[in-house]
C-alpha cells in the first residue's frame, strides 16, 4: 500500500511584508502604492511608496527571486517614479 501523499498548504490569502520572494500571487497585481497601502494595514505600522520601491529596485536583478523579478517588470514605471517620492 502507498502512503498518502502529503498535502502542501497553499498561502493564497496569506499576504506578508516583506512579501514571499517565491510566491508573487498574493501581491503581484498590487501596484506599489497599493502594496505600501496593504503593508500598513497587515502590519500595523507605515509602509511608504518609496520603502516599497527601494526595497524592490535595491536588489541585483541576476540574483533576484522570480517572484520579486516579476513584480519589478511589470510595475518598473511605477517603482521608478515612486522610489523618489
Amino acid at each position: 500500500m502507498n502512503p498518502v501523499p502529503s498535502i502542501r498548504r497553499q498561502s493564497a490569502s496569506e499576504f506578508r511584508w516583506p512579501p514571499d520572494p517565491h510566491e508573487g500571487f498574493c501581491y503581484n497585481l498590487l501596484s506599489p502604492q497599493a502594496l505600501a497601502d496593504a503593508a500598513s494595514e497587515e502590519t500595523g505600522t507605515t509602509v511608504t511608496v518609496a520603502e516599497v520601491c527601494s526595497f524592490f529596485l535595491e536588489r541585483k536583478p541576476a540574483a533576484m527571486p522570480r517572484a520579486y523579478r516579476e513584480y519589478v517588470t511589470r510595475w518598473a514605471a511605477d517603482l521608478e517614479a515612486g522610489r523618489s517620492s
